[in-house]
């Protein structure tokens, strides 16, 4: 069968476009979809204000707006694509519910803190923030955790220390329902007791209860079958309680 010069023409066209053009959207493609690693991203610039980041938006992976006094968290930053670390440290006059509207909007973000910023609650909102894998809210002022936080099913870690009025029976109620969570950093808590609720969380490998005032621990906590680490440091354990502490937890390290 003879085939005329123009339509082997077309047809190495096509084999072209199919070869290159796959090659070159399948790159296109990794450059969108790519999350670096926390090797990689320490290695990035941490940009320190807004502005700066929007000037070259598509090299933007961290961003610290740490004391800014800022009132409302401009919507520009959802053209950050591919910001994966932010940081609204002590910033008390945001709005939140409005911050995590906006921060929903980016389909990167794995790290967020949070501390210093005065938070009694954090709005439902928060369940929009479904790919975070790090919060920090040291030092705010929380008593409770809205039932949304379940919704933040790829988190690893959290950080509540210094929220004293903290209603702990309810935080470990919500946080049992996080699949990943690993490390869980209470301390400084003014905790006296830790209810029978602790035993839910035994996907945790890392619990810090440093600088609290507890002198016994539930029956419950031997049920964290995974716990690699926990930091009981500052605590007043008396040399029995530390005993069946370590017979309870035999195959963790348990910091006194």
């Amino acid at each position: 069968m003879n085939i005329s010069t123009s339509t082997t023409l077309v047809i190495l066209c096509v084999i072209a476009q199919l070869l290159f053009g796959g090659v070159i959207t399948i790159q296109k493609a990794q450059a969108q979809g790519k999350l670096l690693d926390s090797k990689a991203l320490e290695g990035q610039k941490t940009y320190e204000s807004l502005e700066e980041a929007l000037k070259v938006p598509e090299k933007v992976y961290k961003l610290n707006l740490i004391s800014n006094k800022l009132k409302v968290l401009p919507s520009e930053i959802s053209k950050l694509g591919n910001l994966q670390m932010l940081i609204l440290l002590d910033n008390p006059s945001l709005n939140f519910t409005d911050v995590f509207t906006k921060l929903a909007a980016l389909p990167k973000l794995q790290t967020l803190d949070l501390k210093l910023n005065k938070l009694t609650a954090l709005p439902s909102e928060i369940g929009k923030l479904s790919i975070l894998k790090s919060l920090d809210l040291t030092f705010n002022e929380l008593t409770v955790l809205p039932a949304e936080i379940g919704k933040l099913a790829n988190l690893q870690t959290l950080r509540l220390s210094s929220n004293p009025p903290l209603n702990i029976t309810d935080v470990f109620t919500k946080l049992a329902t996080l699949p990943k969570l690993q490390t869980l950093d209470l301390k400084l808590n003014k905790l006296t007791a830790l209810p029978a609720e602790i035993g839910k969380l035994t996907n945790l490998k890392s619990l810090d209860l440093t600088f609290n005032n507890l002198t016994v621990l539930p029956t419950e906590i031997g049920k964290l079958a995974n716990l690699k680490l926990l930091d009981l440091k500052y605590s007043q354990f008396s040399d029995k309680e530390k005993i069946r502490i370590r017979k309870l937890l035999p195959k963790c390290e348990i910091k006194f």
